[in-house]
């Protein structure tokens, strides 16, 4: 099934056949487009919150960019458009690099980071 054209393309859902192929009980779902395979997750201890593991397909160890990921969010994540989603930088030490892996956590929809070039009493998702 076609989900139609995001910003970088139209998405398949192909959730029956990554889960197939990588079997994980907390991925929920899976989809590729020309550029980009994602899945989805939901871990209980982190209610409300959806983790997007990102993979290019050409291999290459290049971030797919800010507005990719973004499209990606909107497209893919329940009511993606009006929640904010986050891709951390943790300290050296737990740095894990799968060079063609990026993660993107989706937070709540009631979620409203305390930073931002907004002041965060005028932020309203």
């Amino acid at each position: 099934m076609i989900l139609g054209s995001g910003g970088d393309g139209p998405w398949e859902d192909r959730t029956a056949d990554i889960l197939d192929r990588h079997p994980n009980p907390f991925a929920v779902a899976g989809h590729l487009n020309a550029e980009h395979s994602v899945q989805r997750f939901q871990y209980p201890d982190y209610e409300g919150f959806d983790l997007l593991t990102v993979r290019r397909h050409d291999g290459e160890p290049r971030h797919p960019g800010w507005k990719a990921l973004q499209a990606i969010k909107n497209r893919l994540a329940p009511d993606g458009t009006e929640r904010f989603g986050y891709e951390f930088f943790p300290p050296q030490a737990l740095v894990v690099d799968n060079y063609n892996l990026w993660h993107v956590w989706v937070f709540p929809i009631d979620h409203s980071p305390p930073i931002g070039l907004h002041p965060p009493h005028r932020v309203r998702v």
